[in-house]
Formats: C-alpha cells, structure tokens, sequence
C-alpha cells in the first residue's frame, strides 16, 4: 500500500523533507522531496496548468504516515 507522510500532505517542511525549487517546461515549482512517502504525487492543479497529460486510474486507497 502506498504511503504518504503528513509532511506531504500538509507541505510542512520537517527534518525528512526537503523543499526545492524546481522547473517543469521551464515553469518555476516548488518540489517536496519526503523521505517519509514512497511514492511521487504531482497535485492535479499543476498538472492541468502545466499541460501534464494524466490518465485515470482505479481509486487508490493511501495510507499515511501514522497508520491512517
């Protein structure tokens, strides 16, 4: 089952995270690195400005962190 850290979710930075500025199609981001998750997520909001073709897929249940 997938995780996700609070951090990530949250976007607070902790001692696991990291936060840089990045660039995709030459469009400034800020990307979270989280040592905590395992895997990568992009928001949809930045997929949609950015032209980012995405696809469906079946409802994916995550699992935080924590247990939750």
């Amino acid at each position: 089952m997938p995780r996700i850290s609070i951090a990530a979710i949250t976007g607070i930075a902790q001692p696991q995270t990291l936060k840089l500025k990045g660039y995709i199609k030459k469009q400034s981001i800020i990307v979270m690195v989280d040592s905590g998750s395992t895997h990568n997520f992009v928001d949809v909001n930045v997929a949609k400005i950015l032209n980012i073709f995405a696809y469906p897929v079946a409802d994916l249940k995550v699992m935080v962190a924590d247990g939750k």
